[in-house]
């Protein structure tokens, strides 16, 4: 018990100092107009002290705020669509998604996004000489449309065909003698260091992974809780309303769609949870694994020692193997412009074999080669990696050529729409240089009262 108090009210001292510091800084940031900041600030601090009335009262001070923000920028995403600047309402919309129950938001943001990829997407019309460099680009490059036998007829259409020469094969022997092999490293005890670094990263992707997908089920069972109060308000508000009047069958309407807006939520939620059950089970797993490397490396020697070896020369054979050819690609656009050009792909697979080991009680070490058929796939692997990396660089050309085009647009409004465009036809959204273009000019409609991460939004994140 001694030891248990100090413990407790040092606890209690730091949760205080991290919950005075949280506040300050939302006063700060009220204080600046930066309400969505402070908002935040406030809610962090108000789960350090979840029943501080001080807190409640500039949470909800601050939410207010924010809610006048959040107005504004509503009035500003409906007249851009009025206007037909619909990449910036698609912006708009994506943000009072992210803050608002509505479901129409959420449902006019993808509504807008569709429409403005369908007009100004990338589109590809793709054609390769071998079924081995086929692969399902479409799911890989899934905001870019493959297109097929049509007449080209747009800017943002182009016709990008492949393919690949005879594939040349090589070897390469080496023959080379190791002496004193008591102090060369067990290839063992590498082999498990290399499974460890490999198990690492597996690890680290699937943390990634699984945190990404923890934030997801956060925001999910957020905007549940909202749609849950909401109804509860509207049920309440009912309750105090006079039957059979229109203010009545409005709010029942407003219920039932509530109640069906919470049924799809749950099972949303639901879905979530049992990736993320599962995702949390795979990392579980990958530790296991990870454990049984270490303990296997504890018990394997780090030198492969022999000592009475020590005066001899053992050889090592290296062999070396390559496979290389030439991908050609030919690039059409609606122009009729064209241009050709040949890119040289190799692959390189090596082996070594230690004849020594079987004298030093280490197991048999033969060469292990690949075949022809194998080296062959790891190059047509390289070339579609290639060609994915190519039809990326096109669309690149495509993104600075809106970008270049919106630059000289004297409309600001229209700029900034043709700006969004450009960002909304790629995964990694605007280049920085215009994002921050983008964000200066919201910034200077908007005010600071929240924040707009443009790329966030166009990738409807």
């Amino acid at each position: 018990m001694r030891l248990i108090l100090p413990i407790f009210i040092s606890v209690l001292i730091l949760s205080g100092c991290a919950h005075k510091r949280l506040l300050n800084a939302g006063d700060d940031f009220i204080a600046q107009g930066q309400y969505q900041r402070a908002l935040e600030k406030y809610q962090r601090a108000l789960a350090e002290q979840p029943n501080n009335k001080n807190t409640l009262v500039k949470l909800r001070q601050a939410q207010n705020l924010f809610n006048i923000w959040l107005d504004k920028v509503e009035i500003s995403a409906k007249q851009a669509e009025e206007n037909h600047h619909f990449a910036k309402a698609q912006l708009l919309y994506a943000k009072l998604a992210k803050h608002r129950s509505k479901q129409s938001f959420q449902q006019k943001q993808r509504d807008l996004r569709q429409k403005l990829k369908k007009n100004h997407g990338f589109k590809v019309q793709l054609t390769t000489s071998q079924a081995q460099l086929e692969q399902k680009f479409g799911q890989q490059l899934d905001h870019i449309a493959f297109i097929k036998d049509k007449k080209l007829s747009a800017n943002n259409e182009i016709a990008m065909a492949f393919s690949l020469s005879k594939i040349d094969f090589s070897k390469q022997e080496s023959n080379d003698y190791i002496s004193h092999y008591q102090t060369i490293s067990n290839p063992e005890y590498q082999h498990l260091q290399d499974d460890i670094i490999v198990q690492r990263e597996a690890i680290k992707n699937l943390r990634t992974d699984v945190s990404d997908l923890q934030q997801f089920y956060n925001s999910e069972n957020n905007r549940l809780l909202l749609l849950e109060k909401d109804k509860q308000i509207a049920l309440l508000t009912q309750d105090k309303t006079e039957k059979n009047t229109t203010e009545f069958y409005q709010l029942q309407a407003e219920i039932n769609n509530l109640t069906i807006d919470i049924t799809n939520q749950q099972k949303i939620n639901k879905k979530t949870y049992k990736k993320l059950a599962k995702s949390n089970k795979k990392v579980e797993k990958y530790e296991q694994q990870l454990d049984h490397l270490f303990h296997l490396l504890q018990e394997t020697p780090e030198l492969a020692e022999a000592a009475v070896y020590a005066k001899y020369q053992f050889p090592v054979r290296t062999v070396q193997q390559l496979a290389s050819a030439q991908l050609e690609m030919v690039v059409n656009d609606n122009l009729n412009s064209t241009y050709q050009r040949q890119h040289q792909l190799q692959v390189e697979y090596s082996d070594k074999s230690h004849y020594a080991h079987a004298k030093i009680a280490l197991k048999k070490n033969d060469l292990q080669l690949k075949s022809q058929a194998q080296l062959s796939e790891m190059l047509y692997r390289k070339s579609r990696e290639k060609i994915t990396m190519l039809i990326l660089n096109e669309l690149d050309k495509y993104q600075q050529s809106i970008i270049a085009q919106a630059n000289n647009v004297a409309d600001i409004s229209s700029q900034l729409d043709q700006w969004l465009i450009a960002g909304l036809i790629s995964k990694q959204g605007l280049p920085s240089r215009t994002k921050q273009k983008v964000e200066q000019q919201l910034r200077a409609e908007f005010g600071q009262g929240g924040y707009i991460k443009v790329n966030e939004l166009l990738d409807g994140q």
